[in-house]
């Protein structure tokens, strides 16, 4: 006879113990004005035995490793950068994820020297407008980052004033401008309503305050409209793009000399340059690459320059 047995499987629980989240941060969350060679450093949670350390300017930032210690050397930072890092603390039960913690870096030195401007013109007539570029070199340690939202071109001599419509450039939405490198500005100015002699003088700025040296002073004599129209008819040029449709029209009352007609790139190299006796005269500049240029039109004693804008 067969004996049957009975067989009874009894589920044994397993415990896990994982390990704590890490916590206290140095640098704190959110902190600002970190220094570049911080290092970053945390209290260990529980039961830990090691730790998967993420860092970079990315959230989420990147996996660097696994290590022992609660103490990462990130290496130089870079200046005015937000930085996101994370610690999931493990053991041989599993990993206990940490939160996403955050810093930013120190500005660093910010310095700006005066390179170049370009006025047209140094005499106008009241209420009327035109495009100068104001060109400056960053010469200090941190980049200018148009992201940050801190850093523009203010108007000096005095300070903040709004003498031609405007007191702040901003940069370009997402522009760089790296230690060493050049930036130049290219805005529209409007005259005051009033005659007189204004200064055009400019200034770099952050969150800190002013920075860098100013841009030279250029006083501009603004005039009645009336006396500008009269100056006009001794030099009557005209220099245009209609509808920035690629061609510098050139436009005269009369011919008492050939026209000698220049076109200037921002960093001052002639990139074209004819002569014309024609009372209207047409110069295709649609193969140019986009950009500012100053056109300079000069017959005999009598001269107008203008800037223009390629799209």
């Amino acid at each position: 006879m067969t004996q049957l047995c009975e067989i009874k499987l009894i589920q044994v629980g397993i415990f896990l113990t994982l390990p704590g989240k890490a916590s206290s941060p140095s640098p704190h969350h959110e902190a600002i004005t970190v220094e570049v060679e911080a290092l970053l450093s945390w209290t260990s949670g529980m039961n830990s035995e090691s730790r998967d350390v993420y860092f970079g300017s990315s959230n989420p930032p990147t996996l660097m490793g696994n290590q022992s210690d609660t103490i990462f050397h990130p290496g130089e930072l870079e200046f005015n950068t937000t930085y996101y890092w994370k610690i999931n603390e493990k053991n041989s039960d599993g990993t206990q994820v940490g939160d996403v913690w955050s810093f930013t870096s120190e500005i660093g030195f910010s310095n700006a020297a005066f390179v170049s401007h370009v006025i047209p013109e140094d005499t106008i007539g009241t209420s009327e407008s035109q495009v100068v570029a104001v060109t400056l070199k960053n010469t200090g340690e941190s980049t200018w980052d148009a992201s940050k939202g801190f850093f523009s071109l203010r108007s000096q001599n005095p300070e903040n004033n709004n003498y031609w419509g405007i007191s702040k450039v901003l940069l370009v939405s997402e522009e760089l401008v790296l230690p060493g490198d050049e930036k130049t500005f290219i805005f529209e100015i409007r005259a005051p309503n009033t005659p007189g002699d204004y200064n055009f003088q400019w200034m770099m700025q952050n969150q800190e305050g002013w920075f860098g040296n100013p841009t030279d002073n250029v006083v501009i004599n603004v005039q009645s409209t009336v006396g500008i129209n009269d100056q006009w008819e001794v030099n009557p040029i005209e220099i245009s793009n209609p509808a920035n449709s690629g061609k510098i029209m050139v436009q005269v009352a009369y011919i008492k000399e050939p026209l000698v007609i220049s076109v200037f790139s921002m960093e001052g190299r002639i990139i074209h340059q004819t002569k014309s006796s024609a009372l209207l005269t047409e110069i295709n500049i649609a193969d140019f690459d986009t950009g500012m240029y100053l056109v300079k039109v000069q017959s005999g004693e009598e001269f107008n320059k203008a800037l223009i804008l390629l799209e």
